[in-house]
This record gives structure tokens, C-alpha cells and sequence, in this order.
């Protein structure tokens, strides 16, 4: 198609100055010539078939298998109960590919749950369309980059859940969404909470706020200069499982592995840190609950 593209504007040249030796015209002259540049452009269709979207996202798992829709609607068995999500909200940022050789910067494609570094993921009722949450908001399960990212060729994806320091104490009300989710932020001292998760069940409740600890400045309502002495961000390097790579499933029961949801209370790393948020925590870091398929 190229060499087809490239003859026909060396004739339409060719015919190009041959008329323009016999008009006295420059008007008629250069018409010709802004017809011939447009005629000689690349498609719209070529220049854009470099630039296909690639995209992975995150369903959610227990005891190695997917949740179904019936599992969101009528609770899941969990520690020999049926838990509910009400919420279940992760911002993650620093996206990598790798392939063994080279290492690319992942750029997301910015939308109201995407800047082009940090995404704020919201999984309460993804596999079930229709199906809402006690918050009543949408939800978003994949991460969309701007750019042909190799996801298909890459063994190696890294990412880290929180929100950099730099965007984590900024005034909600003039950050970009997502970063504006009132449900997601603590205060301009302590941030945002990186991680949301909130279970219910018949007799009781159940919650896990991971955010940034330690945070100095001379009031709630001021964003510190330094960094806060726990950041409590969690950097992950997964190596894809499957030919696919499109697919990363998030074991929840893994999260709570060692956790006794009857005895042991909830970590919301707001004010006291509770006894159950480091084996949290640590399961994060080293319990595959992040699985690359």
C-alpha cells in the first residue's frame, strides 16, 4: 500500500509541474502543491494502527477460584462464614513491563479513574454488571495505558499500591479524580488510604484501611515537607502464569491468611496501629495475593 501511495504522487507531481509550465496563474500553481501534500500524507489508519490499546485487569479470587456473581450477591465462605463486600478500593502507581532484556515505564491514559501514574482500582461488584455497592458508585477493574505497551511479551509486571508522596497530601478538592474520592482520604497530613477494604457479614463488621503513618506538619489540614516515617506503600514484581497476561487475580483469602476475622480486630492504621495490620501487611508483601495470568 506504501509503494501504491508513493507512484501515485510521483505521477500526480509529474502532472503537477507539467501543468504549471503552461498556467501564469500562482493561485493554480499552488493549489496543486497543497493538493499534492495532502494526497501524499500518511492514513489515518496507518498512523494509527501503531497506537493500540493495551489494557490488564483485576478480578478477584478465593481458595483459587474466581468469584462468581452469585458469591458478590449472597456473600462469599470465608473463615466458614458468608462475608459482603461493601468496599474494596486499591490505588496502585509505578507500572512496569519487563521482558527479561528491557524494562518500560507503563504511562496510564488519563480518566476519572486514571491519572497517567496512579489508578485507583474499585472492585466491589466487577463481575457482575448492574450489580451495585452500599456506596452506590460505579466501578473499575482495569488499568487502560496510553501507549502500545508489550503486555503480551512481557514475564514481568511491577507496580507499588499507594499513591507517591508528592500527590498523597495534596488539597483533595483541587486533585485530579481519582485522587478526589472523599471515601479514599484521611486528611492532608496522613493522605490518602491506599487500600479500602470493608466486609460485612450477619453479626459483624470487618475492616482493612492501609495508609501512610507518621506523617509530620503543623496541623490535620497541612501537608507535611517530608516523608511520613511509615509509608506503608507496597512495591510487587509478578511474573506471569499464562500465555495471556491480561488478567490479574486478586486472592483475598490470602490477604486475611493468619487472620482471625471472629477474634481479631480491625486495622485502619487510623490513630493506634492494631495487632492485626503487620501480618496484613506482610501478606500483601509476600503471600501471592497478586497473581499475573
Amino acid at each position: 500500500m506504501f509503494i501504491i501511495n508513493f507512484l501515485t504522487c510521483i505521477l500526480f507531481l509529474n502532472f503537477s509541474i507539467s501543468i504549471a509550465m503552461f498556467c501564469h496563474s500562482r493561485c493554480l500553481i499552488s493549489l496543486f502543491l497543497v493538493l499534492l501534500l495532502s494526497g501524499c500524507e500518511p492514513s489515518s489508519e496507518q498512523s494509527g494502527a501503531s497506537k493500540a490499546v493495551q489494557n490488564i485487569t483485576f478480578k478477584l479470587a478465593s481458595n483459587s477460584q474466581l468469584l462468581t456473581c452469585s458469591d458478590l450477591r449472597e456473600g462469599w465462605l470465608l473463615q466458614g462464614e458468608r462475608w459482603q463486600i461493601q468496599a474494596l478500593k486499591i490505588y496502585v502507581h509505578q507500572l512496569a513491563l519487563a521482558d527479561g532484556e528491557s524494562r518500560e515505564v507503563a504511562k496510564l491514559t488519563p480518566s476519572d479513574w486514571q491519572t497517567d501514574r496512579v489508578a485507583l482500582l474499585s472492585l466491589e461488584s466487577n463481575l457482575c454488571a448492574g450489580l451495585g455497592n452500599s456506596a452506590g458508585e460505579d466501578v473499575n477493574a482495569t488499568l487502560y495505558f496510553n501507549s502500545a505497551v508489550t503486555v503480551d511479551t512481557s514475564d514481568t509486571l511491577s507496580f507499588t499500591l499507594g499513591v507517591p508522596f508528592e500527590e498523597n497530601h495534596k488539597n483533595p478538592l483541587t486533585q485530579p479524580s481519582p485522587l478526589n474520592l472523599p471515601l479514599m482520604f484521611w486528611s492532608w497530613q496522613l493522605g490518602h488510604k491506599f487500600i479500602r477494604w470493608d466486609m460485612t457479614r450477619s453479626a459483624s463488621n470487618w475492616s482493612f484501611h492501609l495508609g501512610s503513618l507518621g506523617c509530620e506538619s503543623a496541623s490535620s489540614v497541612r501537608s507535611p515537607s517530608q516523608p511520613c516515617q511509615e509509608p506503608n506503600t507496597v512495591s510487587l514484581e509478578l511474573n506471569k502464569l499464562g500465555t495471556g497476561g491480561d488478567e490479574i487475580w486478586v486472592h483475598i483469602d490470602r490477604m486475611v491468611e493468619g487472620i482471625d476475622l471472629e477474634q481479631d480486630s480491625s486495622c485502619t492504621l487510623h490513630g493506634a496501629t492494631e495487632d492485626s495490620c503487620a501480618t496484613l501487611i506482610q501478606n500483601l508483601q509476600y503471600n501471592e495475593v497478586f497473581e499475573w495470568r
